[in-house]
């Protein structure tokens, strides 16, 4: 039996509630219900492809235009998915707005099998962003795509699904609006990392490196922590490399006290220099870790040991990060707060949560990510809407990811005041700029 019999036949049925009551399309209990079973593979001798598509700030569509027109906007962009498919295609609705399609036969080689996969998923990429009409109202929306490819025969496994996840988490970090694959070639060198996070880790590998951030007189007014390993094989891996895989090992506590104690030290190191008295440190911290009631008992105990560096260190949250319900969260910013700890939002302009929902945070700066397109900013109108609020309120609002000067140049006209990037200079070690 095909895969695709398993859900037409099950669909027919529609047990448990296997079809999504908006789209109509096979849902995530339809999925599962396939999983469980482990044995029924694409029954073709070629390659298939596997597709997860996420929507690129559908979030703040439904907080601007209300949830009946997002429910609007999901119908029609399922009713695309199925027309921009081969009628033997599997559509899944994960649920809000990821979507996941099965393709089986797309080629016998791995190498055709890449290319037809590739092509299929930049013409989705480019037909989903032709306008949706809701109440005279139209919409452009642009996705982010994780592609992979299943071995001839092989039967689709959760193993699979991490790796497209793995692969569309990547999408995202680097801008979105984009395809980024995974290959069986590199489960190897994913499993050998991985293998190195279990158990016993040892920390001594990894270090905490730092990038400047600048005033517009070229002074350095902050730096912010960025994890790196030195892995003995592999040479330097930045945290990006990684990070998924500490998630995948449950390794996070682990490693954010790790980071947490060596950032405070650091900033009691260079309290001592006169030059950086007056630099703050930013610190990136994944909300999962933050909300632990560990993570406040370590960080009292530590706060102990730096009660002066405290006041100098920003937490940052990647807006991708942040839960839906902040209030998670909330209880240990307001502890944290009261003790002098500052709060920073990163990749704001990316942020699924409401303006209104953000603001229930103490923020004190804010990040931007800084993409050019012909020139010109990405998300213009965005962007110079985030600039007067944050002047409004007072807020510091930093550019990150400068690389050229024209960037620079064009951010300064933007009236931006705080700059980060590699043109202005690469992490190091804290050792290079004491000296």
């Amino acid at each position: 039996m095909q895969i695709q019999e398993f859900f037409n036949r099950d669909l027919d049925r529609n047990e448990v509630g296997f079809l999504d009551p908006l789209t109509r399309l096979p849902n995530r209990y339809g999925l599962d219900a396939y999983l469980k079973t482990n044995n029924i593979p694409f029954n073709s001798d070629s390659f298939s492809g596997i597709f997860l598509i996420d929507i690129d700030y559908f979030k703040s569509l439904n907080d601007i235009f209300g949830h009946f027109i997002g429910d609007q906007i999901l119908i029609q962009f399922s009713q695309r998915l199925i027309e921009l498919s081969l009628p033997e295609a599997v559509i899944i609705r994960l649920g809000g707005d990821e979507f996941l399609i099965l393709l089986g036969n797309i080629g016998e080689s791995f190498k055709f099998a890449n290319e037809n996969g590739l092509r299929f998923a930049k013409d989705l990429l480019e037909n989903l962003k032709e306008k949706f009409l809701t109440d005279q109202i139209e919409h452009q929306l642009h996705t982010s795509i994780g592609f992979m490819l299943l071995q001839p025969r092989k039967p689709l496994t959760i193993t699979d699904l991490r790796y497209v996840d793995f692969s569309l988490y990547q999408a995202k970090r680097k801008g979105r609006n984009r395809i980024t694959s995974f290959h069986e070639e590199v489960i190897p060198s994913l499993r050998n990392l991985g293998s190195c996070l279990e158990g016993n880790i040892d920390l001594s590998q990894f270090h905490i490196h730092y990038q400047a951030q600048f005033n517009l007189k070229n002074q350095i007014v902050g730096l912010e922590a960025l994890l790196r390993w030195q892995h003995p094989k592999k040479g330097t891996l930045p945290a990006e490399n990684f990070l998924y895989l500490i998630h995948q090992h449950n390794q996070i506590l682990q490693f954010g006290d790790f980071v947490l104690q060596q950032v405070l030290e650091t900033l009691k190191k260079i309290s001592t220099c006169q030059k950086f008295q007056e630099i703050e440190l930013h610190m990136n911290i994944i909300p999962s870790y933050f909300q632990q009631e560990h993570f406040m008992d370590t960080f009292q105990k530590i706060s102990e040991t730096y009660p002066l560096e405290i006041k100098k260190l920003v937490i940052e949250f990647s807006s991708h990060d942040l839960p839906k319900e902040l209030s998670y969260i909330n209880v240990n910013i307001l502890k944290l707060t009261q003790m002098g700890v500052r709060f920073c939002i990163d990749d704001i302009e990316s942020s699924t949560l409401s303006l209104n929902e953000l603001l229930s945070i103490p923020i004190y700066c804010i990040k931007t990510n800084i993409i050019l397109i012909d020139g010109q900013i990405r998300y213009e109108k965005v962007i110079k809407g985030l600039i007067n609020i944050a002047n409004a309120l007072g807020i510091k609002l930093i550019a990150k990811n400068i690389e050229t000067f024209e960037q620079l140049k064009l951010l300064k006209r933007y009236k931006y005041k705080y700059f980060q990037g590699n043109y202005l200079g690469q992490a190091q070690a804290i050792q290079t700029f004491k000296q």
